[in-house]
């Protein structure tokens, strides 16, 4: 059970909407992984069911829940972002609110994305940039080979699973 995570969106009165990051440990590694969520869902969601939150700068609040997880220890940072994310056929190039978010930020190693449900296996600025596609058809996978004596990443790949034999109906 993975929780909710969102940097840039708190409750007006009462509990915490969602935890911000959460700290995931694997082969000694400490990973920190930051939730954020789309701008436009000022404009998309009714008003009445937003009424009681308020949206933080985006830019902001990721970059300091980045800052407190390395703050923490955290040798990789993992982005999930329910942001826009496309990439044209003809070049591999991304674009979309995911990829402006990650131009403004440091410290981001991977970003796995949701919101467009394109298909997405990029790269920005470096760093990988995923996104699975909708109806669960693709499981976005990056792999880190990471130096802990060096304190670095020496090598990374990414890859689009496909799920076979899938009986999803289409929306509508």
């Amino acid at each position: 059970k993975f929780p909710y995570l969102v940097c840039n969106v708190k409750a007006t009165e009462g509990e915490t909407l969602a935890k911000p990051y959460v700290m995931l440990e694997r082969k000694g590694l400490k990973i920190g992984v930051v939730g954020v969520t789309t701008n436009d869902i000022q404009e998309e969601a009714s008003p009445k069911k937003i009424a009681n939150f308020t949206f933080l700068d985006q830019a902001a609040s990721t970059q300091a829940a980045i800052n407190e997880v390395r703050a923490k220890g955290a040798s990789l940072v993992v982005l999930l972002a329910h942001c826009s994310v496309n990439q044209r056929a003809a070049d591999g190039v991304v674009r979309g609110e995911a990829v402006d978010l990650l131009m403004k930020l440091h410290g981001v190693d991977a970003c796995f994305t949701g919101d467009s449900q394109a298909i997405v296996n990029g790269t920005m600025i470096g760093k990988p940039i995923l996104q699975g596609g909708t109806h669960g058809r693709y499981i976005a996978k990056v792999h880190f080979v990471y130096s802990t004596e060096e304190k670095k990443i020496k090598k990374t790949t990414q890859e689009l699973l496909q799920v076979k034999n899938m009986n999803v109906l289409p929306d509508g």
